[in-house]
């Protein structure tokens, strides 16, 4: 299984969880539910950016979408690489999202 594959799996995952609908995480990440249906099934994958958004409005750790050695800071320079950006990213569009969705 592929680490997209995976992501995709839990986004449902965790939506299921808070009981959430597809329209619902579709129109916070501004895609048609037709689209979202896609990325959640593995057809199309999700952006980085998508899955922050979604991993804030349920409340869940934005780690724990992604396996290890995603956000592993140590062992190598691409695995820090990916952790640095992770972080920047998450600085970046973490700000006012959950205000976006009220």
């Amino acid at each position: 299984m592929n680490q997209e594959h995976t992501v995709n799996q839990k986004v449902r995952q965790f939506r299921l969880e808070k009981n959430r609908t597809q329209l619902a995480i579709a129109e916070l990440i501004g895609v048609s539910e037709r689209h979202y249906r896609k990325l959640e099934s593995g057809e199309r994958s999700f952006l980085f950016e998508h899955v922050l958004k979604i991993a804030e409005y349920l409340a869940t750790p934005i780690e724990l979408f992604y396996p290890p050695p995603f956000f592993k800071q140590n062992h190598s320079k691409e695995h820090t690489c990916r952790a640095s950006s992770a972080s920047r990213i998450a600085q970046k569009f973490g700000t006012g999202i959950a205000a976006d969705v009220a």
